[in-house]
């Protein structure tokens, strides 16, 4: 970072362009998912358009995203891509973590993972990347505020659980300070605190480095901003990826505008079934009609 010219993480976008063009000049490459990579594609995808102002819904649930907004997203994406390491456009979840630790580049966008792979490692290499390597907050935009997005984790029991109070005493152990507490400590700090009771926890302070995920859920937008349906449109991510949009911007496609309107359309077509299958009450199957697990996956 350093050695393209700035002593600090860009807090902007156009500080974080400038950044990743001096990291390609320097063959020291920045590199973020864009292909089947349902956590970190969808993360720097949605940070990206929603700190240009552009939104898949609005507070009414109609699609906009064939907006300026978007279009000035995907023109910056395009610059932005140009920067990257080659190979961004097939990467999977794992790809950056291992491109990454492996030194062939040297910004990504991702969780605590690789930080803590390489600090417990036992080759040296490893160890001395850790070393270098910081974490920051995604830069802002020109709405003013931090717009990332994070994947929320959630414990739940199904309504047709045979012992449903096993599973209400099971969630309620493990959310209880002492054992959320032990449980973060030993992860090193992976899942961002859900509340902030947990907050406290002396992991977040035991190394600079793991502090800026204590805020993670702080500087994020809920799934589905600025709409209601956010059960229905995270249904939609696993259907029709904003990714997939953003790649085709970025990968040189000639006609931003007309990638809006195409996503535009078929969200529109897509949001009702999604509406209806958020909505939809799954009942409980019979006993008897329960099927056996897989002969590969039986204990």
């Amino acid at each position: 970072m350093k050695a393209a010219g700035f002593d600090t993480f860009p807090t902007d976008l156009p500080g974080f362009l400038k950044l990743c063009q001096g990291l390609k000049k320097n063959n020291t490459p920045a590199g973020f998912a864009l292909g089947h990579a349902t956590g970190d594609a969808n993360g720097w995808c949605h940070w990206l358009l929603w700190a240009h102002g552009g939104r898949l819904v609005d507070e009414n649930n109609q699609v906009v995203i064939n907006s300026p907004e978007t279009v000035a997203a995907l023109e910056y994406v395009k610059e932005l891509y140009a920067t990257f390491i080659p190979g961004t456009l097939s990467w999977n979840d794992s790809n950056n973590n291992k491109a990454f630790l492996a030194g062939e580049l040297s910004l990504t966008l991702n969780g605590i993972s690789i930080w803590a792979v390489a600090k417990t490692s036992k080759d040296p290499k490893q160890n001395a990347i850790a070393e270098d390597m910081n974490h920051a907050p995604c830069p802002i935009g020109v709405v003013g505020h931090p717009t990332e997005q994070q994947n929320v984790l959630v414990a739940y029991g199904y309504n047709f659980s045979k012992y449903p109070n096993a599973v209400k005493e099971y969630i309620r152990f493990m959310w209880e300070k002492e054992q959320y507490d032990a449980w973060e400590v030993a992860s090193n700090g992976y899942v961002a605190p859900p509340m902030p009771a947990y907050n406290d926890n002396p992991i977040w302070t035991s190394d600079a480095k793991i502090t800026p995920y204590r805020d993670c859920l702080k500087r994020c937008q809920d799934n589905g901003f600025s709409g209601t349906l956010v059960l229905c449109l995270r249904g939609g991510d696993g259907r029709l990826h904003r990714r997939r949009h953003v790649r085709r911007g970025g990968d040189g496609h000639p006609d931003p505008q007309g990638r809006g309107r195409a996503r535009s359309r078929a969200r529109q077509a897509l949001l009702p079934g999604l509406t209806a299958l958020g909505g939809r009450r799954r009942e409980a199957p019979a006993p008897d009609a329960a099927r056996p697990w897989p002969s590969s996956r039986n204990p």
